[in-house]
């Protein structure tokens, strides 16, 4: 899946599993018709729609941002 990754982490107590799915508008029109996000749906999933960005949106002209939510999520599930 395009950036949906499950993290699991050893060495804490049981395993940390978190998922987040970004993607760009045009292909999310797909995902929802095909029921990714439901597959993947576990006990902590962030989804962010970026409108306007394609499907590779660690290359887009707002990767910062796209860059700063990932980063954002990833100390949110260690923290």
């Amino acid at each position: 899946m395009t950036a949906a990754r499950e993290w699991e982490f050893a060495g804490t107590r049981g395993a940390i599993t978190a998922r987040i799915w970004a993607d760009g508008e045009p292909r999310y029109i797909a995902v929802l018709a095909h029921g990714y996000v439901e597959a993947i749906r576990g006990g902590d999933l962030a989804q962010r729609i970026y409108p306007g960005a394609r499907h590779e949106v660690f290359n887009e002209t707002n990767r910062d941002e796209v860059l700063g939510d990932v980063t954002a999520f990833v100390d949110r599930v260690l923290g």
